[in-house]
């Protein structure tokens, strides 16, 4: 996946996108009980858009600016034969990398 970031003062944001190919094995049983596993190749959109919102932090005292969090959302998926939607909170602890 090729994507963009951008970096405000208290918040970022980011989208991707990429092509992909995925295998998808798919189990069914008759009404025998007999199982019977087939694989499916297609190819896929896969995306990803993120927002993430964190404090200013300052290197004067690194213990607490360790423990201030940072939170943020995700909404990612892959369009193609068979589409998924997925959406995501993230929690991240840490000092933010300067730019």
């Amino acid at each position: 996946m090729y994507g963009k970031r951008w970096v405000k003062e208290h918040y970022s944001y980011s989208i991707s996108a990429g092509i992909s190919r995925n295998n998808l094995e798919l189990e069914s049983r008759d009404l025998d009980g007999i199982r019977t596993v087939s694989t499916v190749g297609f190819y896929g959109f896969p995306f990803e858009a993120n927002y993430k919102r964190f404090y200013s932090k300052k290197r004067s005292n690194l213990i607490y600016n360790v423990l201030i969090p940072s939170v943020g959302f995700k909404l990612y998926g892959d369009i193609g034969r068979y589409t998924f939607v997925g959406v995501g909170v993230s929690l991240g602890f840490g000092l933010c990398k300067h730019y």
